[in-house]
């Protein structure tokens, strides 16, 4: 359960899979420490897929309108079938206490010999040893991998895009209509010019 969406299917693939081993991954500082890297990282992503021109692309369409609906719901964030596209910050004050009840939830579905609750700072080791992989063929090395100024620099990045094109769009039409005119109007006085 260290991720979306696998995270949200954690139950049904242990259903499936009764012996196999649950990593869920959770942060030292809880449910308020997930809610502040939400809000500054993918939260915003997804109000910007749902404006132009993301929202002319079918993979942000299909992911704003499908995907992240049922990703904030299944998490607890939003009620069922109760999310509008574009709007999921309006319901960050649920976030902080439905990551702490899907950590609860996650704890009491999944027996305790096949759970492993794992902060980052553990490291490899409770992972290695949870899952049998021997202590000398652990990595020592820990990854480092959601970058939280990244995703805010890819935040403000789709911001910048949502801002900018429909000027962009306005000011290249109307450098075509001007174009257009000018060459129509050449035209008619190269014509007048040789009559």
């Amino acid at each position: 359960t260290t991720d979306y969406p696998a995270c949200l299917l954690y139950l049904d693939l242990y259903e499936k899979f009764p012996n196999a081993k649950v990593i869920l991954s959770i942060r030292s500082k809880g449910g308020e420490s997930w809610r502040e890297s939400v809000e500054e990282t993918i939260g915003t992503l997804c109000g910007y897929g749902v404006k132009p021109p993301f929202s002319f692309i079918p993979f942000f369409r299909r992911f704003c309108n499908d995907l992240t609906p049922f990703l904030w719901e299944r998490t607890g964030i939003v009620p069922m079938n109760t999310m509008v596209p574009g709007t999921f910050l309006k319901y960050a004050d649920n976030m902080a206490q439905a990551y702490d009840k899907w950590v609860e939830n996650v704890i009491k579905t999944i027996p305790a010999e096949s759970l492993l609750v794992h902060k980052a700072s553990d490291g490899f080791a409770p992972i290695c040893k949870h899952i049998g992989i021997p202590e000398t063929e652990c990595p020592a090395k820990y990854p480092y991998v959601n970058d939280r100024a990244e995703a805010i620099r890819l935040s403000q990045f789709f911001y910048t895009v949502t801002l900018l094109f429909w000027p962009v769009v306005i000011a290249f039409l109307l450098g075509i209509g001007a174009f257009c005119f000018t060459r129509k109007r050449r035209s008619r006085d190269s014509k007048i010019k040789h009559e």
